[in-house]
Order: structure tokens, then C-alpha cells, then sequence
């Protein structure tokens, strides 16, 4: 019982570092033509410029807010140890 509890804040970390993944491999695409046309950026090489689609990063992103709160504790000491 008591490791069960106190394995919540180490699922919760992992939860928020595997949403964080999802969302920068399945949630940015390229600039599409009818956007470089908006943004009057044509004459610039718009290769490397990535655009957040938040309609496919809203579930990852209601997963992460959840994750934080539980997950503080191991979320910061990863912070700290990798810095």
C-alpha cells in the first residue's frame, strides 16, 4: 500500500516527460503555403519553422497540466540533476 502511494509522483513524472515527447514529435508541422502567404514570409526559407498545432496537442497538454502537480517533486529533481 504505501509503495503504491508513493510511486504516484514517479508515474506522474514519467506521464508528463512521455506527453512532452508526444507533443514535440506528433504536434508541430511544416508551414503550409497559404500560411507563408500570411505571414508575408515568402522571400524567407521557411524549412526549419515549425507551427504548434494545439487542436492535436490538447489531450497532451490536459495530461501534462494533471502530471505537474502530482509529479512536482521527481519533475524537479530531474531539473536540478540535469542541469
Amino acid at each position: 500500500m504505501i509503495y503504491g502511494i508513493l510511486s504516484i509522483p514517479f508515474l506522474a513524472a514519467f506521464l508528463y516527460y512521455f506527453s512532452a515527447v508526444r507533443i514535440q514529435k506528433k504536434c508541430f508541422r511544416t508551414m503550409t503555403e497559404e500560411e507563408r502567404a500570411e505571414f508575408l514570409l515568402e522571400d524567407i526559407e521557411t524549412d526549419e519553422i515549425k507551427v504548434f498545432d494545439s487542436s492535436r496537442a490538447g489531450k497532451w497538454l490536459a495530461v501534462m497540466s494533471v502530471c505537474w502537480f502530482l509529479g512536482y517533486p521527481i519533475i524537479q529533481l530531474h531539473k536540478r540533476i540535469t542541469e
